[in-house]
């Protein structure tokens, strides 16, 4: 016996495991050659990579996210033993993606930022003003007919909302916009948005403080 590959039911059982913890298919690029079965997901580089050691008759398993650690890797004789690291696997990828990328956020709003900075901190004019009133109202519109909030998720929202609406009136354009992003990341953070909702909050409200500023801001990844 020269070469290997997993069989259709295996792979399905893999399938399986994913979809118990409820992670998209379709995030995955897949690679299925001779000897060897890999699932690479796009937006954080996490993978499950299943080789068929021919010589030595074992299956090596390289995974991410591990235990406690970015990656680990195992021998296993049998297809049981490689489902059950496969089982764990998807668990470990399943908490990793959930969770919020805080630190990025923070280095999105740095980007922004340093972006704007060369535009100066004049005030708004009156038409302006009217044009920052649409847009929070366009974001409040968004949270609310998008995703499901209970009552205090939305007087955090239009609290955050009513506060920059009001900064508009006084601050510099720099300024209110240092505190548009931060307003956009307590958001995030207090009514505890999905990693995928959070990116989707993200692209909406820098596409509409970009039209603010004149097309000027680079739109969140």
């Amino acid at each position: 016996m020269s070469n290997y590959r997993l069989l259709r039911s295996q792979k399905n059982q893999i399938f399986d495991a994913l979809k118990s913890m409820k992670v998209n298919h379709f995030d995955f690029d897949v690679e299925d050659t001779t000897n060897k079965f890999k699932l690479t997901h796009k937006d954080t580089g996490h993978f499950l990579e299943i080789t068929y050691d021919v010589p030595a008759w074992h299956y090596r398993i390289d995974f991410s996210p591990a235990d406690g650690k970015w990656n680990d890797q195992a021998f296993k004789d049998s297809w049981p033993e490689v489902l059950s690291i496969a089982s764990s696997w998807s668990q470990f990828l399943a908490d990793e993606i959930s969770e919020p990328d805080y630190w990025n956020s923070i280095n999105m709003e740095s980007v922004t930022l340093t972006t704007v900075s060369s535009g100066g901190n004049n005030v708004f004019s009156d038409q302006e003003k009217i044009g920052i009133k649409a847009k929070l109202n366009q974001i409040e519109s968004f949270l609310m007919q998008n995703y499901n909030l209970g009552d205090q998720d939305k007087k955090l929202i239009s609290d955050k909302l009513d506060r920059l609406e009001q900064l508009a009136e006084t601050a510099g354009r720099s300024d209110w916009l240092h505190t548009a992003v931060g307003v956009v990341f307590t958001i995030i953070v207090g009514v505890g948005l999905a990693p995928t909702q959070a990116k989707e909050l993200a692209q909406f409200a820098a596409k509409l403080f970009s039209q603010i500023f004149g097309g000027s801001l680079p739109l969140l990844p």
